[in-house]
């Protein structure tokens, strides 16, 4: 799968960002990282530039976009609302094509999408949607979910933390759930320029595998010596709920928001299960991995 280069923006070079920067390096495709500071650990190329913006402010990113063709934004959860006037900045500067930040869970479900923790995601999708309506074609979005991250899912818990053998189990650890390495999320990124008519104002699920929890425990040789806490994803919403309506603004919004993430991305029928092969990895050039190559990948992060 290939395309001819066009320059590319992407706002934000961390944990995400900076993946899809090489992918998008190696495929020859011109680079532009906007960000807040001086990103660090940028690769060395001729085809990168970087440009210092304040997000919140359209004029002050605007003039940056004049010659990008596509907008990738990587920007974490505590700055999404800042996607408002970055994608505001793209269209009048005319941008053809937006990837908003929504990585991560299908919050096109219609469960996953009713939760507060999805509401600035839920605002982006409605803003793309318009700005591609009135724009008569020359404005269009595609949007990757991946559900979880695999790479750093096996190490800080939220999937299991695999060196230290301890595991947060959702609803027993049998229900099948999608999940994404961030090479092929960056990877996806690429196929999506490469198949720019497939993926206008489309949103597609990938990943590299469907697994269980306890897939994960079997395959490093069963819970014996793991540390593991049961987590009742309905009741933890729940609860959530209850402690929003009667606390307000002294509720623990950190833990009812991660607690509404871990319900969307492993609890059953709130939009995890992607399927035994995810919809639109050929669409955008990906493979999931096979058995063997899948149990290898989860026993190198054991200690």
């Amino acid at each position: 799968m290939s395309s001819k280069p066009v320059k590319v923006a992407v706002a934000g070079a961390g944990q995400l960002g900076l993946p899809i920067v090489k992918a998008l390096l190696a495929a020859n495709h011109p680079v532009l990282v906007l960000s807040r500071s001086t990103p660090k650990d940028l690769p060395k190329s001729d085809l990168l530039s970087v440009a210092q913006v304040d997000y919140t402010s359209k004029t002050s990113i605007e003039p940056h976009l004049k010659d990008v063709h596509t907008l990738v934004s990587t920007l974490g959860s505590l700055a999404i609302d800042a996607q408002g006037p970055l994608i505001d900045a793209a269209y009048a500067a005319g941008v053809s094509r937006v990837i908003p930040s929504e990585f991560g869970c299908d919050t096109h479900h219609h469960l996953a999408a009713t939760l507060p923790v999805y509401a600035g995601k839920v605002a982006v999708q409605k803003q793309v949607e318009a700005l591609a309506a009135k724009s008569e074609g020359k404005f269009s979005w595609t949007i990757i979910h991946n559900n979880a991250f695999l790479d750093s899912g096996l190490t800080n818990g939220f999937i299991a933390n695999v060196p230290e053998k301890k595991l947060v189990r959702y609803d027993g650890g049998d229900v099948p759930f999608a999940a994404t390495r961030l090479g092929v999320i960056a990877d996806a990124i690429v196929g999506v320029l490469s198949n720019l008519g497939a993926t206008k104002n489309k949103s597609l699920k990938i990943q590299d595998v469907r697994t269980t929890q306890n897939e994960i425990l079997e395959i490093l040789g069963g819970k014996d010596g793991w540390e593991i806490e049961e987590f009742d994803t309905k009741k933890d919403r729940e609860d959530g709920f209850k402690e929003l309506q009667e606390k307000g603004k002294d509720a623990n919004f950190g833990k009812i928001m991660l607690g509404q993430i871990r319900g969307a991305a492993f609890a059953e029928g709130w939009g995890a299960d992607f399927g035994e092969r995810a919809p639109d990895n050929e669409l955008v050039g990906i493979k999931e991995m096979g058995k063997g190559e899948w149990e290898e990948y989860v026993r190198s992060f054991a200690k």
